[in-house]
């Protein structure tokens, strides 16, 4: 019998490639928008990412509305600043000699424009829009049994809810996951093993930053 395998993850903004090697080697992706949003003035990766931005990475952010403690799902984007006019305009500038600005671009505006006041609709739109072959293993927490369970457990309550029977994990979580609790309940464990491609840029920008490159195709 096939093992069934499930991710989990915050809806992030325009991710980085692991997260779409991520995406691709699981069988069911759990997109993790109610777990609560991190209470920090600088923001995350759900609502900011890198980019290269005159030759150095640097932050692309949506500004968000904070009203204390929020699941992830009920963050509302600040749309009173243009800031989807502003970093469609940061991105032209600084992609405008890409090998592949022409065929990208109208693929990025249209992300950035996609009217909502959800961050984490924002993000899985595009998510869905960026890996359209992928976009069937999407379930969003939200709407999965809930569960009181932190960490490695919720995580655990997760992957039974998604109606898996293996964990997938990202490599940077090494160091925080307990891995015999899977094993402990009837699940297998593995990590990604994600080796960054050489895209001509720095690792960990966005998908973005590869596609107008032209590394990584869609």
């Amino acid at each position: 019998m096939a093992t069934t395998w499930v991710a989990c993850h915050q809806p992030n903004f325009l991710p980085w490639l692991g997260f779409f090697a991520k995406l691709a080697q699981a069988d069911r992706f759990v997109l993790l928008d109610d777990v609560q949003f991190p209470r920090t003035s600088r923001g995350t990766y759900t609502n900011r990412v890198q980019l290269l931005i005159g030759g150095q990475p640097a932050w692309l952010t949506v500004p968000i509305v904070r009203e204390g403690v929020q699941r992830i799902r009920e963050v509302r984007i600040d749309d009173r600043q243009p800031w989807r006019r502003k970093a469609l305009r940061t991105i032209e500038m600084n992609y405008a000699r890409a090998p592949r600005f022409e065929e990208t671009m109208p693929l990025v505006r249209e992300l950035l424009e996609y009217e909502t006041d959800r961050i984490a609709v924002l993000n899985e739109h595009a998510i869905r829009r960026l890996a359209p072959e992928h976009a069937h293993k999407l379930v969003r927490q939200s709407e999965l049994p809930p569960s009181d369970a932190a960490g490695t457990d919720l995580l655990i309550h997760l992957v039974r809810a998604a109606g898996g029977d293996a964990y997938l994990s990202g490599d940077g979580a090494d160091g925080y996951q307990e891995e015999p609790k899977y094993a402990a309940a009837g699940l297998g464990f593995r990590l990604l093993g994600f080796a960054h491609p050489d895209t001509g840029a720095p690792p960990g920008l966005s998908i973005v930053d590869a596609l107008m490159r032209g590394a990584v195709a869609r």
